[in-house]
């Protein structure tokens, strides 16, 4: 069909008109981006919605594969009934140096454990003890917060998603690369255009309120092939502010084999060593040694390194055989792929002496949002990044906040922008 014009432009002031040929589809929410927040945003815009309210979902790859939940195990923090809600928001909280929306923080925290049993109804299955009782495992950094994962990790996790969309009637389209935001005949944005990447047919997502909820550039940005900060730049070149680009983030990598699980690797006896074979984290951290936060491993590495004591390794010798399997066939279906396929210069000894080094990634850069998830261009809403082991929580209450604050009820204001929810450092979930 033919398409009739639209403004479309990088800026306020720039209008390019254009008319193509394609498809055009029409909705009150679109959400761009199908990771775990992208889809959560989704099916809660449909269940808290009026009766009829259209909400479409689309994805550069396919729906339910692709962001880095899919390439994760999932891990959650819950607060279950017998934990302390105020013990583990203050943990947290001061774990970011206080620099968090703390108000959000503790809305997301109480509000978790609803998440769980929502996720359960969707056919998520989470491991439980002989008391019947969930299975939590600590975390980095934290002594009270405890994180969970389901059965079949991300994978299920997101394939689940994807289902739950479907049935509750959420449009889904897969594969259409988002090119660029849509501009109506005011100042807000009315939509998206891109194309699709196998067909290249061109399509128009109108729309009274769109959701950015794709590609930041957050943690392993250039880990996963979906994490390349291009949802960042639609927001920006439609004229939306970001923050946060001043914050690295530092961390222990390695030029060899990476696999997701360090954390559980280091309760179960792995230690970080010195070129003599010193273990050497509890010289910097006596309380926590090893199982500190990934910014203090940083620091005491390259202390390590100024003091002429390096190389530096992760040695996993200790770690008991009969727990070999569980990092091997984790449910990150990738590692063991990858693990298989590697050559002489990256495959390593998994539980051996595997060199490490701290290093610097940029990471949560997004947009700028008020306490309402509303950027400062009319239309434009996001799910803001946030504690890894946070993520899925944060991005069902903030489409809460979303959904009752639309593009068609939006104020006339370009400053004045509240407080994110980005943490920066102190929690990081599992690595």
């Amino acid at each position: 069909m033919s398409i009739p014009a639209f403004a479309i432009g990088p800026g306020p002031g720039e209008r390019i008109m254009f008319e193509r040929h394609g498809n055009m589809i029409e909705t009150d929410v679109l959400i761009i981006g199908a990771g775990a927040g992208g889809m959560i945003a989704a099916l809660e815009a449909k269940r808290s919605g009026s009766p009829g309210t259209r909400v479409t979902i689309v994805d550069s790859w396919t729906v339910g594969r692709s962001g880095q939940t899919a390439f994760s195990n999932a891990w959650s923090v819950v607060v279950t009934p017998n934990d302390d809600l105020e013990t583990i928001h203050t943990e947290i909280i001061q774990g970011c140096d206080g620099i968090a929306d703390q108000r959000l923080v503790h809305e997301v925290l109480a509000s978790s454990y609803e998440q769980l049993k929502e996720l359960e109804a969707i056919g998520l299955h989470y491991p439980r003890d002989g008391n019947d009782e969930y299975l939590h495992k600590p975390t980095r950094g934290l002594d009270h917060a405890r994180v969970m994962s389901p059965k079949g990790g991300g994978l299920e996790f997101s394939w689940r998603l994807r289902c739950a969309l479907e049935e509750a009637g959420v449009m889904v389209l897969d594969r259409i690369f988002i090119t660029g935001l849509m501009r109506g005949s005011g100042a807000g944005i009315a939509g998206a255009v891109g194309i699709h990447s196998r067909s290249g047919e061109f399509h128009v997502l109108k729309a009274r309120s769109t959701v950015v909820a794709t590609n930041a550039v957050t943690f392993r940005s250039g880990f996963v092939r979906d994490l390349t900060g291009t949802g960042t730049l639609l927001a920006y070149r439609a004229g939306a502010a970001l923050r946060d680009a001043e914050f690295s983030y530092l961390r222990p990598t390695t030029p060899k084999f990476y696999f997701e699980g360090i954390t559980f690797a280091i309760q179960e006896g792995a230690r970080f060593v010195n070129q003599a074979g010193e273990a050497f984290m509890a010289n910097y951290e006596p309380a926590r040694g090893d199982q500190t936060d990934v910014h203090r491993l940083s620091y005491a590495m390259a202390m390590e390194r100024q003091a002429g004591r390096d190389p530096l390794y992760l040695d996993m010798t200790a770690v008991p055989k009969e727990k070999h399997g569980y990092f091997i066939n984790s449910n990150v279906a990738w590692m063991k792929c990858f693990f298989t396929k590697l050559g002489s210069e990256a495959r390593t000894d998994m539980f051996g002496k595997t060199p490490y080094f701290a290093s610097n990634q940029m990471t949560k850069m997004s947009l700028r949002t008020d306490t309402e998830c509303r950027s400062d261009v009319p239309g434009v809403a996001g799910c803001r990044a946030s504690p890894s082991g946070l993520r899925q929580s944060f991005c069902r209450v903030q489409h809460r906040h979303v959904h009752r604050h639309r593009a068609y009820s939006w104020p006339k204001r370009h400053s004045g922008i509240g407080q994110s929810a980005n943490t920066h450092h102190g929690y990081g979930g599992n690595w």
